[in-house]
């Protein structure tokens, strides 16, 4: 049975991976900002196609001791969902799903990219997927909204 979301393609649109000069030889210990962000996904109705774009930046903090690499990778995948997927969740579930697969193409770059470098390979860590998804805030708990002079039963 084929999965709800099918990816039919993805491709690289920007890879920098370059050696950060402040770092000397291969740490024991390295820290990393990453930095993730997504676009909105968008149906092309003509094709059935969703598609999301995907941007993974990754460098030293500023404070910290210096790490091996520094990078940015953008990619873009176009999806399809099956035609029975429930409307209302069609959105999450790209954000969500979309995003992993994405993330996991952009990790498996930066992998194949500096498993040949001088300083050895990097393997960008992961990431819980519902990352991605977006939520509407939660109605504030009745006492919260009694404080802020709403609903008073009395």
């Amino acid at each position: 049975m084929l999965s709800a979301i099918q990816l039919k393609r993805h491709f690289f649109t920007h890879v920098a991976v370059e050696i950060d000069d402040r770092c000397k030889g291969k740490p024991k210990e390295e820290t990393y900002e990453i930095d993730i962000g997504t676009s909105e996904p968008t149906l092309d109705s003509d094709n059935n196609l969703w598609k999301l774009s995907m941007q993974v930046e990754f460098s030293s903090p500023e404070l910290a001791k210096p790490a091996r690499y520094k990078g940015r990778v953008n990619l873009t995948g176009l999806f399809s969902l099956a035609s029975d997927f429930d409307e209302s969740k069609r959105l999450n579930f790209i954000r969500m799903n979309g995003g992993s697969l994405l993330l996991g193409a952009a990790r498996e770059m930066v992998a194949t990219i500096t498993a040949r470098g001088s300083r050895g390979i990097l393997h960008l860590a992961t990431f819980d997927a519902r990352m991605f998804m977006k939520t509407e805030p939660a109605e504030a708990p009745e006492e919260e909204q009694e404080a802020k002079g709403g609903n008073t039963s009395e």
